[in-house]
């Protein structure tokens, strides 16, 4: 049995620090979360969003705070090199702070051969604003 002194002397850890990371990305198996989780940390952080997906529907009750980019096309190079290009400027101009691209594996099942822009945002994982 502890006594009241002994229980008073435990400290509870520190809490962990706010983290905003500059750049991640999440994998994971069919259906387990991974959108929800990343449109959840979007909305909680009140970031400004640029979402790139083949599933509006899935973003239908989302705050102001996320921007649609209709013209992604997640099966076309060509479309998700433009995309990036779009998501670059604005991030550079300050418009955006992160860009949420769904299902962003469809365009490279087959073919790893990407743009510059792609290059740079993703492989290379810079950071613009």
């Amino acid at each position: 049995m502890t006594d009241e002194s002994d229980a008073e002397s435990i400290s509870k850890p520190d809490p962990l620090p706010d983290i905003h990371p500059q750049s991640m990305m999440v994998m994971g198996n069919k259906g387990t979360g991974k959108t929800y989780y990343a449109k959840a940390l979007c909305r909680h952080h009140g970031y400004t969003t640029l979402v790139c997906t083949p599933h509006l529907h899935d973003f239908d009750d989302e705050p102001d705070n996320f921007i649609f980019y209709d013209d992604y096309k997640p099966k076309d190079p060509d479309s998700v090199e433009e995309t990036l290009r779009f998501a670059k400027k604005l991030a550079q101009d300050g418009h955006i702070d992160v860009v949420l691209i769904d299902e962003f594996d469809m365009p490279f099942r087959h073919n790893w051969d990407v743009g510059d822009d792609t290059h740079d945002v993703i492989i290379n994982q810079r950071h613009y604003g």
